[in-house]
C-alpha cells in the first residue's frame, strides 16, 4: 500500500467531514472558505461532492447567481 495514497485518502475523508459537518451546523460561509482552503486535499470523487456542497451553501446565502454557475459547471463538466 502506497502510504501517500492513504495519507491522501486520510486527508480527503477529514476535508469532506468538515465540509458535511459546517454544512448541517448552517455554516454556509465555513464550507466556502473551507473548500478554497482545502480543495487541493481532495480526490475526484470527493470534490464532486465538495462542489456540489459549495453550490448549496452558496444558495442557502442567497449568492443565487454564483450557484447556478456552479451547478452549471458541474454539469458542463460531466461530472
Amino acid at each position: 500500500v502506497n502510504p501517500r495514497s492513504v495519507e491522501a485518502q486520510v486527508q480527503g475523508a477529514a476535508v469532506m467531514g468538515l465540509l458535511w459537518s459546517r454544512y448541517s451546523a448552517q455554516q454556509y460561509d465555513a464550507v466556502l472558505q473551507a473548500s478554497d482552503q482545502y480543495n487541493d486535499k481532495l480526490q475526484p470523487r470527493e470534490s464532486l461532492t465538495a462542489r456540489y456542497l459549495v453550490a448549496s451553501a452558496q444558495q442557502e446565502l442567497g449568492q443565487h447567481e454564483k450557484a447556478i454557475e456552479s451547478f452549471m459547471a458541474m454539469l458542463t463538466a460531466g461530472v
